[in-house]
């Protein structure tokens, strides 16, 4: 059996939100009475795709590792695992911030649902929503609304 590693970590994470993700938005939708959100299949973990050829899409990044020290000369990495659902906003749309707070509330939900699938790479993940905020792509033109969770993981 090969290290577990950050990469290891990180795609099987995103392999459990990939699984799960527009079937929770569908439970979601059923919740609300509503189909207020729908399906996101573009992920990507960088800016440099011409992110406006999308109207939505999932950023994921891994940041802030930290060194930590357990017992005698065994030591982890805290990691904290940030994935965001972007959501277009050029047109203003009223229904923007109830659609960020939804797909928040999915991707908490499925890391929750998922702990015991995600504790066979790492420890027991912390799981914080973001809260939504307004950003534009990297050529300060298209608007953006985004929300998501942040995890904390750490690799022994």
């Amino acid at each position: 059996m090969s290290k577990i590693d950050i990469e290891t970590v990180e795609n099987k994470i995103l392999e459990i939100i990939q699984a799960n993700f527009n079937n929770k938005i569908a439970e979601i939708n059923t919740d609300k009475g509503d189909s207020l959100l729908t399906n996101i299949d573009k992920y990507m973990n960088n800016f440099y795709e011409e992110v406006t050829n999308y109207s939505q899409f999932i950023f994921y990044s891994m940041d802030n590792p930290t060194v930590t020290s357990n017992a005698g000369a065994k030591f982890g990495t805290d990691w904290e695992m940030i994935i965001e659902v972007f959501l277009n906003n050029t047109n203003n749309e009223t229904t923007t911030r109830s659609k960020i707070y939804r797909y928040t509330r999915a991707l908490y939900e499925i890391i929750q649902d998922n702990q015991s699938s995600i504790t066979k790479y790492c420890s027991l993940p912390e799981i914080s929503a973001l809260a939504p905020q307004s950003v534009t792509d990297i050529n300060n033109e298209t608007p953006y609304q985004i929300g998501g969770v942040r995890i904390k993981i750490n690799i022994n």
